[in-house]
């Protein structure tokens, strides 16, 4: 899990990176809009040796399964 945080100024990346310590974190000092700021996940992603992104929104939900109906 790759976690981008696009300019948030509410301190809400520092306290996922203490809830959840096991995800990468990056930042990406300002805002870089919607496309750039999730390029810029994709590209850390695919530099780890990435075979798949899903790139979903902090404000986003999703069924529990859709990760897996994705894969399959």
């Amino acid at each position: 899990m790759i976690v981008v945080d696009n300019g948030s100024e509410d301190g809400s990346f520092a306290a996922a990176s203490q809830c959840f310590p096991a995800y990468i974190y990056l930042s990406n000092g300002r805002n870089l809009g919607f496309a750039a700021g999730m390029n810029s996940g994709v590209r850390l992603a695919l530099a780890r040796g990435a075979e798949w992104a899903w790139l979903f929104n902090n404000d986003a939900e999703a069924e529990e399964d859709t990760l897996e109906k994705l894969m399959w």
